[in-house]
């Protein structure tokens, strides 16, 4: 423009005279030089007219076309929205219980003499685990029997003095108060020799309670007394037994998901999902084998107690756990990986990557999660792509570029036709997917 402008006023500007022509130019300028009031008048039209030019040329610079700027693709990465069956749960912590715990006692009194195992053992029902002096009670025992066959020899005697007197009262030869005599001894007799059977039952129990066994299978904890301790009958504890195959977890839920509860356990058993903390992707199935019969006061939850294998030990008493209580399964859910949805003033959205490359910002409904993934209730349907990573760079209608490609949300990769089309996996690498994950797994995912 601005040369433009210099252009122009070198074209009316004066241009200057030689020197050899320069005094009569100017007497002719000054024989031929208008008056004062002319020479301004003219002045004021030629600035006019440079006026009038100088706007027509600042009117075409700012017509001229501005470049526009087109915003470049946003790289992102998509997965396929997938369907698959998933479970409607209910996750709590719980605790598990040994399914029995014994606490061994001495039922005689005595000095310990011995003991058959070691702290931490598996012991089965049966085994010996400590034994208590057993000789007083052997000589019981032997004193008994000892007064019991006394007894025996007595009623023997008895019978033969009763039948003699039997068959000397019709000749008078006997008293009528001799044979009542003779008759009574035997019956005194007979319940002596019962009063020696149990006296040497119980003798033969107290040896048999000298020897201290299993009453379950279990672990054996630390032991409580050592060899050479007295013990006193049914007072004190030497041993604590905990059955751990099967264990039970126990957990509690609201009030408010109990109706949930009773009405699928009406429908059949209810499966148990059970972690460890350290060990979450390994759950060990159960089953639902408990429900309190009341709400407890103050928590305003219910107990409930599910039962799972552990021949392994994998399971401790006492150990917190997570505990998964599958109330249902929907069917063809559509599942998306959870970095998925994004949170906006007016709920959660997804972008949905579409044919043209352009992006769709999508309200979606979501429902339960399901570990790295979460179920989409409304807003998109199974074979939609949808952006799991960049979405910071990606404008509502606006052009992205897949630069990697994504994984479906059931595992198969999003590549080729897929990705071009947005159209799903192959059903076979689907199912194939889902059937190499285990049972448990399909079940939490």
């Amino acid at each position: 423009m601005n040369s433009t402008v210099g252009t122009i006023w070198s074209q009316h500007s004066p241009k200057p005279l030689p020197a050899a022509k320069s005094l009569s130019a100017a007497r002719t300028l000054a024989a031929t030089r208008p008056s004062p009031a002319g020479a301004g008048l003219a002045g004021l039209a030629a600035l006019a007219g440079l006026a009038t030019l100088l706007a027509l040329v600042l009117a075409g610079c700012e017509a001229k076309a501005q470049p526009q700027f087109e915003r470049p693709p946003a790289p992102v990465s998509v997965v396929t929205a997938v369907t698959e069956e998933v479970p409607i749960y209910l996750d709590e912590i719980g605790k598990n219980v040994a399914r029995e715990v014994v606490s061994i006692q001495p039922q005689v009194s005595g000095r310990i003499t011995a003991i058959h195992f070691e702290d931490g053992a598996d012991v089965k029902k049966g085994d010996l685990l400590f034994t208590v002096d057993p000789r007083p009670y052997q000589a019981t025992l032997d004193a008994a029997e000892a007064s019991l066959a006394q007894a025996k020899a007595a009623l023997d005697l008895a019978r033969i003095e009763f039948d003699r007197a039997a068959g000397l009262i019709g000749t008078n030869a006997v008293s009528r108060s001799e044979y009542d005599t003779r008759k009574s001894a035997v019956a005194v007799t007979q319940a002596q020799i019962q009063q020696g059977e149990a006296a040497v039952e119980t003798a033969r129990l107290n040896l048999e309670y000298s020897a201290v066994r299993s009453p379950i299978d279990g672990r054996t904890g630390h032991r409580l007394v050592d060899i050479g301790n007295v013990v006193e009958a049914n007072k004190g504890s030497l041993l604590l037994i905990q059955r751990l195959n099967p264990i039970y977890a126990d957990f509690t839920v609201t009030e408010n998901d109990l109706s949930a509860v009773q009405r699928n356990m009406a429908q059949g058993t209810l499966r148990v999902e059970v972690r460890l903390p350290d060990q979450p992707d390994e759950p060990r199935a159960g089953t639902l084998t408990f429900v309190d019969n009341a709400v407890q006061d103050g928590s305003g939850t219910v107990k409930l107690r599910a039962t799972i294998a552990n021949a392994d030990h994998r399971f401790w008493p006492g150990r917190f756990v997570k505990v998964r209580l599958v109330l249902s399964t929907i069917r063809d859910a559509v599942l998306i990986p959870a970095a998925a949805p994004q949170t906006s003033a007016k709920g959660p959205f997804v972008y949905v990557v579409k044919q043209d490359s352009t992006a769709e910002m999508r309200p979606v409904t979501l429902g339960q999660r399901q570990e790295d993934r979460v179920v989409i209730t409304r807003g998109l349907e199974a074979g939609e792509r949808v952006v799991i990573t960049g979405q910071m760079a990606v404008s509502p209608g606006g052009k992205v570029r897949i630069d990697q490609p994504g994984v479906a949300a059931g595992g198969a990769p999003v590549t080729g036709a897929a990705q071009a089309t947005g159209a799903p996996p192959a059903s076979g690498a689907s199912a194939a997917t889902g059937a190499a994950r285990p049972a448990a797994d399909r079940g939490r995912s």
